[in-house]
């Protein structure tokens, strides 16, 4: 059990604040191992999505960074970073790399934990572990999932950790980390067929008892990608198993608050928000606790981005500007999530030649801007997932159960389906191998698309904007469908010499 007791020494130039004229403070950032803190800060991050870059209110990592990174000078032995889950996956900068990226800006920001998110399970579970394996891993913190076990045993992946413990001085603290409950319906089934999220209560009462009797610990805290469902189960531990604080995430909420007594916080998403919790100390004792969730009109720290963290930032962006910024098409006017989701499902449905298409609307996660180019940046924002397309042959009976709790249909020629016939749908592949779908088990004729959804997109917006200018959601498709072709998608557009 890797315990990841100490920081490297880091040591960063002056950097002058715009907003107040003041440059931050000199001075290590290495905990001293002999002195005990009289205050703990411990700062938050929840469902980053790999925003890397400011946006919006979304600040961006090198202006957490700099943030960040003052606060732990300031108070070496006392600051801890924690992140609750689907730090990687959502945007480009971050999927493009397989969340590389945002692991490298991580622990250049010092991150001390990360609990693992459903959306870590995107790539395959071992796409992300690989990055925390002790011989040849990147990160420099450890990735915790106390209830993530083997379907049907009760082993734990690889390179995932059920608790860490901390030590400062005569203080020990202990950080456990889950998953929700059922958040396995929240990923591709193939991509997690083979693992089970236990029930994280009895679990994390568990470890908070054999922390606190058997490893002297502290204080113990939950960092959880729950919404909130385990806290009440924590609230009802006996003080032998006492959590200290809950760090909540996946429902992109903001809050702070009081469940029984014990303090919870969930900041946001994006990297709108820096979650804070600062215990007090008498001793090893809490004698006094305050929650926050900062944005970046709270502290001028998040207003200047901090030189080392951007320079890494930069040498990502430099690589792949032409892939990611290069103007596709301009769009006729904003479009939202519902529009682009149908948008999707006519796609998907005429590229596999089928009588039904759907998309999920959950897996479309951001509008199109009306008043700027649609890049290969924009596609990986509004369509993050790596989803294959896929198509089967539906008896009309299971179709017109699928459609009857289904939003974002497309129908072709024909919408009245009979019982008895069989139709062809095209979805996604989180739809299709959904646990309520399970179109593999009742379909016939599966046909995989050689090109994820996003794919499909960039391929279409290109010929658009060949043919019409600029995009709606009312233009033809040009795609010409796909029948097995190994040269496909065969770059003809109807109309064009």
């Amino acid at each position: 059990m890797k315990h990841f007791l100490t920081f490297t020494l880091f040591i960063i130039a002056a950097l002058t604040l715009v907003a107040c004229g003041t440059s931050p403070s000199e001075g290590s950032l290495e905990p001293d191992p002999e002195v005990t803190p009289e205050v703990i800060d411990i700062y938050y991050l929840n469902d980053l999505h790999g925003a890397i870059l400011p946006s919006g209110n979304a600040m961006g990592m090198a202006r957490i960074g700099n943030f960040l990174i003052e606060r732990r000078r300031e108070n070496p032995e006392g600051t801890f970073v924690l992140a609750g889950g689907d730090m990687l996956q959502g945007s480009a900068l971050s999927n493009y790399y397989h969340g590389k990226s945002v692991i490298e800006l991580m622990n250049a920001t010092y991150f001390d934990a990360l609990a693992i998110g459903n959306h870590e399970f995107d790539w395959g579970l071992e796409v992300v572990t690989d990055y925390f394996d002790p011989d040849g891993g990147i990160a420099e913190f450890p990735l915790l999932g106390a209830n993530v076990h083997y379907k049907g045993t009760d082993d734990m992946p690889e390179n995932i950790d059920p608790y860490v413990i901390f030590e400062r001085g005569d203080l020990r603290i202990g950080i456990i980390g889950t998953i929700g409950y059922g958040l396995e319906s929240s990923i591709a089934r193939r991509m997690v067929e083979n693992y089970e999220f236990k029930n994280p209560g009895p679990i994390v009462e568990d470890y908070a008892r054999y922390l606190r009797q058997d490893e002297d610990v502290d204080i113990v805290l939950l960092l959880t990608h729950d919404i909130g469902n385990v806290n009440d189960d924590v609230r009802h531990f006996d003080e032998d198993a006492r959590v200290d604080a809950i760090f909540n995430g996946h429902r992109h909420w903001e809050y702070t608050r009081y469940d029984g007594d014990v303090p919870a916080i969930q900041s946001g998403a994006y990297g709108e928000y820096v979650g804070h919790i600062r215990f007090e100390l008498d001793g090893n004792d809490i004698v006094d606790t305050s929650m926050r969730n900062l944005s970046r009109n709270d502290d001028t720290l998040f207003w200047e981005a901090h030189p080392d963290i951007q320079a890494i930032i930069d040498e990502y962006v430099l690589e792949t500007d032409e892939i990611f910024n290069d103007p596709i098409i301009t769009p006729a006017r904003g479009f939202d999530r519902g529009e682009l989701s149908d948008w999707a499902a006519e796609l998907m449905r005429i590229a596999s030649s089928a009588d039904v298409g759907s998309q999920n609307y959950g897996g479309t996660r951001h509008p199109f801007p009306g008043d700027e180019p649609i890049t290969l940046s924009t596609l990986y924002e509004v369509w993050p997932f790596d989803n294959a397309v896929v198509a089967a042959d539906l008896l009309g009976s299971d179709l017109n159960h699928f459609i009857d709790t289904s939003n974002n249909i497309s129908y072709g020629e024909t919408t009245a389906f009979d019982d008895d016939e069989y139709y062809t749908i095209a979805t996604n592949d989180y739809v299709f191998y959904y646990e309520d779908n399970r179109f593999d088990d009742i379909g016939e004729n599966i046909t995989e698309l050689p090109l994820y959804i996003r794919e499909l997109i960039e391929l279409e917006l290109k010929l658009q904007a060949e043919v019409y200018g600029e995009f709606c959601v009312t233009n033809d498709i040009l795609i010409t469908p796909y029948a097995g072709q190994e040269d496909w998608p065969i770059d003809e557009i109807e109309g064009k010499d």
